[in-house]
């Protein structure tokens, strides 16, 4: 599981890839697409992005341009499929908790019927 920062800077790689497959990103521009969320700067941004390389959600090649350094970055399959299992995860929860809801409904019907028949 991802944390929010690291999500975060996912949804952005991923909103600015060329057809979801790759971008060619700075720094300043991952914390500009992330200025509402103070949790990401320019200080995280390069572990944030080392993170998700080892945990092979995007593969990183650097690059240097008029002495800025600029990330390659191509989304992997983890990290296309990362909004979708996170959704089933989601989903799942939801469905326990329906599933828990419902049992303890028929649990105190059953002891309620119990109750009038042995009473």
């Amino acid at each position: 599981m991802l944390k929010k920062k690291e999500e975060l800077v996912l949804k952005v790689l991923s909103d600015n890839s060329y057809k979801g497959e790759a971008c060619l990103i700075g720094k300043e521009a991952i914390v500009e697409f992330c200025k509402n969320e103070k949790i990401v700067n320019l200080n995280n941004v390069e572990e944030i992005v080392k993170t998700l390389y080892v945990n092979d959600y995007i593969d990183v090649v650097l690059s240097n341009k008029k002495n800025e350094r600029l990330y390659c970055v191509t989304i992997l399959k983890k990290g296309k499929n990362y909004k979708n299992e996170k959704t089933k995860e989601i989903n799942a929860i939801k469905n326990r908790i329906l599933v828990a809801v419902i049992c303890a409904f028929v649990s105190f019907i059953v002891g309620r019927i119990l109750f009038a028949i042995f009473k």
